[in-house]
């Protein structure tokens, strides 16, 4: 971008990526806290849907209730109104929930089904905003590197175990990853890469 001093472009693209960040984070805790009043008004985890216009196949979950009480994106469920990542926000333009990966330090911490997460996801990150998201969440880090590919491989279609071998991809096992449930890194396939946990377990 050329920096316009006339304008302050380069503050004008910061101000940009940061109010990006927070509208992001605000649709992740939406999602967030729409799974977990499903699962208290009675939703069991494997009836849970994040089918939605943006994607008509990708999350499509054959456990699903046909009322729709248990979809996210659903008024008769969670109520929450899908979108679809900006193309300033990223180069894919989906979200995934994915069901690949159990978080390390959030949660059980194993390799098994049962300490997987449910997780949003977003690849090919803008590089501003991925530093806005990870600076809104308080991390003062460098964008961090995984050398695995993940999560794409799973969308939730109401199973954690979606290799079928009981077992899931760990990850953030690195220091600088730890614990963090909300987090843009590197991927070694899909480039910048934000995750933030729907449903830690």
């Amino acid at each position: 971008m050329r920096f316009d001093r006339r304008t302050g472009s380069g503050d004008a693209a910061r101000e940009r990526a940061t109010l990006e960040a927070s509208e992001i984070l605000n649709y992740a805790t939406a999602v967030q806290t729409a799974v977990g009043r499903l699962l208290i008004n009675g939703c069991n985890l494997a009836n849970i849907s994040f089918e939605n216009d943006y994607d008509v196949t990708l999350h499509v979950n054959p456990n699903a209730l046909t009322n729709k009480t248990c979809h996210v994106f659903e008024p008769p469920g969670g109520g929450v109104a899908p979108k679809e990542p900006e193309p300033t926000w990223a180069g894919e333009q989906v979200f995934y929930y994915a069901a690949s990966a159990a978080v390390t330090g959030i949660g059980q911490d194993c390799a098994a089904a049962d300490c997987a997460d449910l997780v949003m996801v977003m690849h090919d990150v803008n590089p501003a905003l991925c530093q806005q998201l990870n600076a809104a969440n308080g991390y003062e880090i460098a964008v961090p590197n995984l050398p695995i590919d993940t999560q794409k491989a799973c969308p939730y279609q109401g199973t954690l175990d979606c290799n079928g071998d009981g077992n899931v991809e760990v990850v953030f096992a690195a220091p600088a990853l730890r614990g963090k449930n909300s987090v843009c890194y590197r991927d070694s396939v899909h480039g910048l890469t934000f995750m933030h946990a729907i449903l830690e377990r």
